[in-house]
């Protein structure tokens, strides 16, 4: 049986132990059971594990890391997710901000932390796991002309590379446990880190069909009439992201909710059924709100 390093982490004077275990989402529990699939980034990530789960044992093994570059808002972490889900794998979320820390060493002890409960469930569970981590970019392991490099910028990129090199970390049937890793702007993350051999790249980017696919998903249109709105509405802000449908479907929500308190529904119960009872599309409303957001959306960009 070959042998292999372990992947407990070693001592680190100051370095305060973790209690809070992981956020991990079995097989098949998805975050959007309803959603839209997103063709080219599912087949994406159902490559990426495959290999990784068919050819691991082989050589040269395939890359370890996928990562998933995209505008903000468009779907790619929770894509990305319920993709690896329906694989029937197990998904260990590791946020950027997790990888933040003042203590040196912090960060990659964050990390061997997942590396750890990623094999303790898949060894007690017998579920393949894979890891993602999602504002990349965002992390640490970025650095840019205010922030430079730190000590653990730079202890995280050397064990991400280690990651991308060893087979430290592995799945059932000894291949090793994967990652999804998602950003917006790698520009500033180190070209070495995931190179060809340690990673595979995919662009995100929704075509106008998947905007109005999104889109007539979230606002169900009970009429044909309905639906050939919306899809006009799509068409003349497809270049929006998928947050932006959202916070438009947020903000007509709560409209209707002032409007149900106004009227006397207060109970709970009541409330919910309202809200999803189905109800002719207002236009001029709609029209309005997606006006309003895109105007607050060009405001932060000045």
């Amino acid at each position: 049986m070959t042998s292999r390093p372990s992947i407990l982490p070693p001592y680190r004077p100051g370095v305060t132990p973790r209690a809070e275990k992981p956020a991990l989402r079995r097989p098949g529990a998805l975050l959007c059971p309803h959603g839209i699939i997103f063709k080219g980034l599912e087949r994406a990530v159902q490559r990426h594990l495959f290999q990784t789960r068919m050819f691991g044992d082989e050589h040269p093994k395939p890359p370890r890391f996928l990562v998933i570059a995209g505008k903000p808002g468009t779907g790619k972490t929770v894509a990305a997710t319920d993709a690896a889900l329906r694989m029937n794998y197990a998904v260990l979320h590791l946020p950027s901000a997790k990888l933040a820390s003042e203590n040196e060493g912090g960060a990659t002890a964050v990390l061997d932390d997942y590396l750890l409960e990623a094999e303790s469930h898949t060894q007690s569970f017998g579920e393949p796991v894979v890891i993602v981590a999602d504002d990349f970019d965002l992390g640490i392991i970025s650095a840019d002309a205010d922030t430079g490099r730190t000590v653990n910028s730079n202890l995280m990129a050397q064990r991400f590379q280690g990651l991308g090199d060893t087979d430290e970390g592995q799945n059932p049937g000894g291949t090793r446990i994967p990652f999804i890793i998602t950003g917006n702007d790698f520009s500033q993350v180190r070209s070495s880190l995931f190179r060809d051999g340690r990673a595979t790249w995919y662009e995100h980017a929704p075509s106008s069909d998947d905007v109005g696919a999104i889109v007539v998903n979230l606002f169900k249109p009970a009429t044909a009439d309905d639906r050939k709105f919306l899809l006009k509405l799509a068409h003349r802000y497809r270049q929006e992201s998928v947050a932006f449908w959202t916070a438009v479907h947020m903000s007509l929500r709560d409209d209707l909710v002032d409007a149900l308190i106004a009227s006397g529904v207060s109970d709970a119960t009541a409330l919910k059924v309202e809200l999803h009872r189905q109800r002719p599309l207002e236009p001029g409303k709609m029209l309005g709100l997606a006006r309003k957001h895109a105007a607050r959306r060009r405001l932060s960009f000045l």
